[in-house]
């Protein structure tokens, strides 16, 4: 009779395992604070609100939106730490200059700086979206990630960070 219950019970864990976290595995969505209220004009400043990640028809898909508008001049990046090492193996870097007519650079790289491959993304008012190939990661591990928006001031360079400390999981 035991064997029966911890035969049941362990298919229904599998079962579980399998079925429930299947939706929300490919999404993740976190919120950051209101957090470089030094610079209150919303055009001075990048001021990350929420960065999302999900997986879609096998690409990676990043989105980060801010509380005011996104200045004319920034960059973000996104580190990606998908072999479970300390540090992170590959990084999405975005640079914009609106003056110099645009995207300045839109890949993803290996950690020596090497480029994998040119990356999509689109940005709006207030939101950039990121878009590449997951294999581009080649992901062993469970995947942990983080965001750092730079926005350049007559007081030196803005940095914002989500999470503030540490790495989000995927």
């Amino acid at each position: 009779m035991r064997h029966k219950a911890s035969v049941s019970l362990a298919i229904a864990v599998l079962l579980l395992g399998l079925l429930a976290p299947s939706a929300g595995a490919h999404y993740r969505s976190h919120r950051d604070p209101r957090d470089t209220e030094g610079l209150d004009a919303p055009r001075s400043r990048i001021d990350i609100d929420r960065v999302r990640l999900r997986i879609d028809d096998g690409d990676a898909v990043v989105k980060i939106t801010t509380y005011g508008a996104l200045a004319g001049w920034g960059r973000l990046r996104v580190e990606f730490d998908s072999r479970g090492g300390p540090r992170m193996d590959r990084y999405a870097d975005v640079w914009w200059d609106e003056a110099s007519g645009g995207w300045l650079e839109r890949g993803l790289f290996r950690r020596g700086g090497d480029l994998v491959g040119d990356l999509r993304a689109r940005r709006g008012e207030d939101a950039l979206r990121l878009r590449f190939p997951k294999a581009w990661l080649r992901a062993t591990r469970h995947m942990r990630w983080r965001v750092t928006a730079t926005l350049p001031t007559a007081d030196g360079p803005l940095v914002d960070d989500a999470p503030d400390t540490g790495w989000y999981d995927h």
